[in-house]
């Protein structure tokens, strides 16, 4: 299986949850989003056209508090996500969460994660993670959508490995089905 966070290979993915101190980073700015905030709810909806219920526990973050900082990592500007032990946004982890950050694309913050593997007869079987983050009245709400499907007349090659096509590729010539919705809402502390 392959997998690629915004274009980068799953290398790049292993070593951005080790890279320490990146955020607030001289030159880049500050964005309205940027503080710290309290969970207040989680929610899904599989299919996506379906009620939202209450998340449980195993697909919520880990901490109540959490601080959203702009940093950069190699040319990427990101959003950072840091867990957070409370709401002085003291003492936060200093390791970037990849499931709620974001990166910067044509001026929006947007998260996007694509896995790809192979699967005869079938072929090219391609499932595909984006989020966007919004601000709210009283703090902010991210919404992650995940679909799935298969990239017709993608081989092995370009499916998996060396010479594998752009992830965006691979998903515009998948045909893609939502298969479920998060929403996480937050009220800013600080």
């Amino acid at each position: 299986m392959r997998t690629s966070v915004s274009g980068m290979a799953v290398v790049a993915a292993c070593i951005i949850p080790a890279a320490s101190g990146c955020g607030g980073d001289e030159g880049l700015g500050s964005d309205p989003l940027e503080g710290v905030y309290q969970w207040i709810s989680h929610e899904e909806r599989t299919p996506c056209d379906g009620q939202w219920e209450p998340m449980d526990e195993f697909g919520r973050p880990q901490t109540d508090y959490f601080k959203l900082m702009v940093g950069q990592f190699l040319t990427a500007v990101l959003l950072e996500y840091h867990d957070c032990p409370d709401a002085t946004g003291e003492g936060c982890d200093e390791s970037i969460s990849l499931s709620y950050s974001f990166f910067e694309k044509d001026g929006q913050w947007t998260s996007a994660i694509t896995s790809c593997w192979y699967i005869e007869p079938e072929g090219c079987q391609v499932e595909h993670a984006t989020g966007t983050p919004e601000e709210t009245a009283d703090g902010i709400q991210l919404l992650k959508t995940r679909s799935s499907g298969v990239a017709a007349g993608v081989t092995l090659e370009q499916c998996v490995g060396e010479n594998a096509l752009d992830a965006e590729d691979l998903v515009a010539k998948a045909e893609m089905s939502c298969e479920s919705q998060e929403r996480h809402r937050a009220e800013r502390v600080e």
